[in-house]
């Protein structure tokens, strides 16, 4: 079912395409070692499938999930001889590269600097943090992107034509039918395959072999909602939502905390970053906002989950719908670079009794006249705009950025189904 070239692969075609510098550097023989980056499903260890069958070098194969060093040392010590008797290099895959820790990763340091091994990497992490620094240097890193659903849908067309066990099953498919399979995969071309797969094993013992609607939503009952807790895409998702509740954007906002519930996320570290956006971005606009902040977090410990969702929704919205002021963050900013920049300066001499009558500064003296915090500024609408308006010096006006703002933080396909949704109800009106 693995595309055996380059030509047959789906997904990624700025990569892979004929003439592009990826794929050209990757059809030399042999290829230079490479870390291959992206979520689950999205060509990693195909793309190494494909150079293993074009290759002269030796390949050989290892999953770090159960490979140890024992296993890393017999095949350098085999590269070594290779490369002894015949100058040509060895190429070794290691699938799950993360899953390394980093002594574990300078065993390759030697033999990919001596260019007797050629390594090629796969990750679901960044590489950024997951990998050896002195690794990362002497390796190229090729991130790869999920698959779109137009190619989920190429890549279950293939496998229905070209699968000798799909094909013996005589499951018949329509588009529309396939459409909800790659719709449902989240870019996991893997598991738009073990969707596909299981549905067909299913038609198979039936006298209807036609696949419906109806059997991949039972196919798809109790799936869970991808997410990792330990991973990059965990701290991306709960920065969307620090971002839409500060941009006053409530539908993104509600959207980004539902992904993180289905998820399984911890309620406790999303009230946390509620918190956080309680003093950093709502401030003295809302004071108020604190308070019901730090009351979900209590409810979060108290309840547990599910229980605790409704007063994450509510501590949600109304972080979103409430005014915004970020000037006394900013301020203390000021007031941290202050110190840094001027060191311990001396706490001035301060009245002893009321018949001291001389003007006096709270100030050091060095720093009279100095203002951290513009208490003139302030937020009074009722549902705060756009907190970048208030960062942006180039900000025009509110009720167009704050527009701009409102669909931005949401996904693409949300944006459209929003905008959607929208039009529905003007022609209802």
């Amino acid at each position: 079912m693995r595309p055996t070239t380059f030509d047959e692969l789906y997904g990624n075609a700025e990569l892979f395409s004929k003439g592009s510098v990826v794929r050209t550097l990757l059809e030399k023989d042999p290829p230079p070692s490479v870390i291959f980056c992206g979520t689950p499903g999205c060509g990693k260890t195909t793309v190494a499938h494909i150079i293993a069958l074009h290759t002269k070098c030796p390949f050989y194969s290892l999953s770090c999930c159960i490979a140890g060093t024992d296993e890393i040392k017999s095949i350098a010590d085999k590269a070594e001889n290779e490369y002894r008797l015949r100058k040509v290099p060895s190429i070794l895959f290691m699938d799950e590269i993360h899953r390394f820790n980093k002594k574990q990763q300078d065993l390759f340091l030697p033999y990919v600097e001596s260019g007797r091994l050629i390594l090629i990497g796969a990750t679901t992490e960044n590489p950024s943090f997951s990998i050896n620094s002195a690794l990362l240097s002497r390796c190229r890193i090729i991130p790869l992107k999920s698959l779109s659903v137009d190619d989920l849908c190429n890549v279950l067309r293939s496998a229905l034509q070209r699968d000798s066990l799909l094909i013996q099953t005589e499951a018949l498919l329509s588009d529309h039918v396939i459409r909800r399979i790659a719709d449902q995969a989240d870019g996991d071309a893997r598991m738009a395959l073990n969707i596909l797969e299981t549905c067909c094993q299913f038609v198979a013992s039936q006298t209807d072999k036609n696949v419906t609607i109806s059997i991949v939503e039972q196919m798809l009952k109790g799936r869970f909602v991808k997410y990792d807790r330990d991973g990059e895409e965990h701290y991306n998702i709960i920065s969307a939502l620090h971002k839409s509740m500060r941009g006053s954007n409530v539908d993104a906002a509600l959207y980004w905390l539902g992904r993180m519930i289905e998820g399984g996320e911890k309620p406790e570290y999303i009230a946390r970053r509620l918190i956080r956006c309680a003093t950093e971005d709502v401030g003295l606009a809302d004071p108020q906002a604190l308070l019901i902040a730090t009351r979900c977090f209590d409810a979060c410990a108290k309840l547990g989950y599910p229980q605790c969702i409704g007063s994450l929704v509510q501590t949600v919205g109304y972080l979103s719908l409430t005014s915004k002021s970020n000037e006394l963050y900013l301020a203390y900013g000021k007031v941290k670079d202050e110190i840094h920049e001027s060191g311990c300066l001396p706490v001035p001499l301060f009245p002893s009794n009321g018949e001291y009558k001389t003007c006096f500064s709270h100030l050091p003296e060095k720093l009279l006249g100095t203002t951290f915090y513009d208490i003139k500024r302030g937020i009074t609408d009722l549902r705060g705009p756009s907190l970048e308006l208030y960062v942006n010096p180039n900000a025009k006006d509110s009720s167009e950025k704050e527009k701009d703002a409102n669909a931005e933080e949401l996904p693409l396909e949300m944006r459209a189904r929003l905008k959607l949704h929208g039009e529905e109800e003007e022609s209802v009106n």
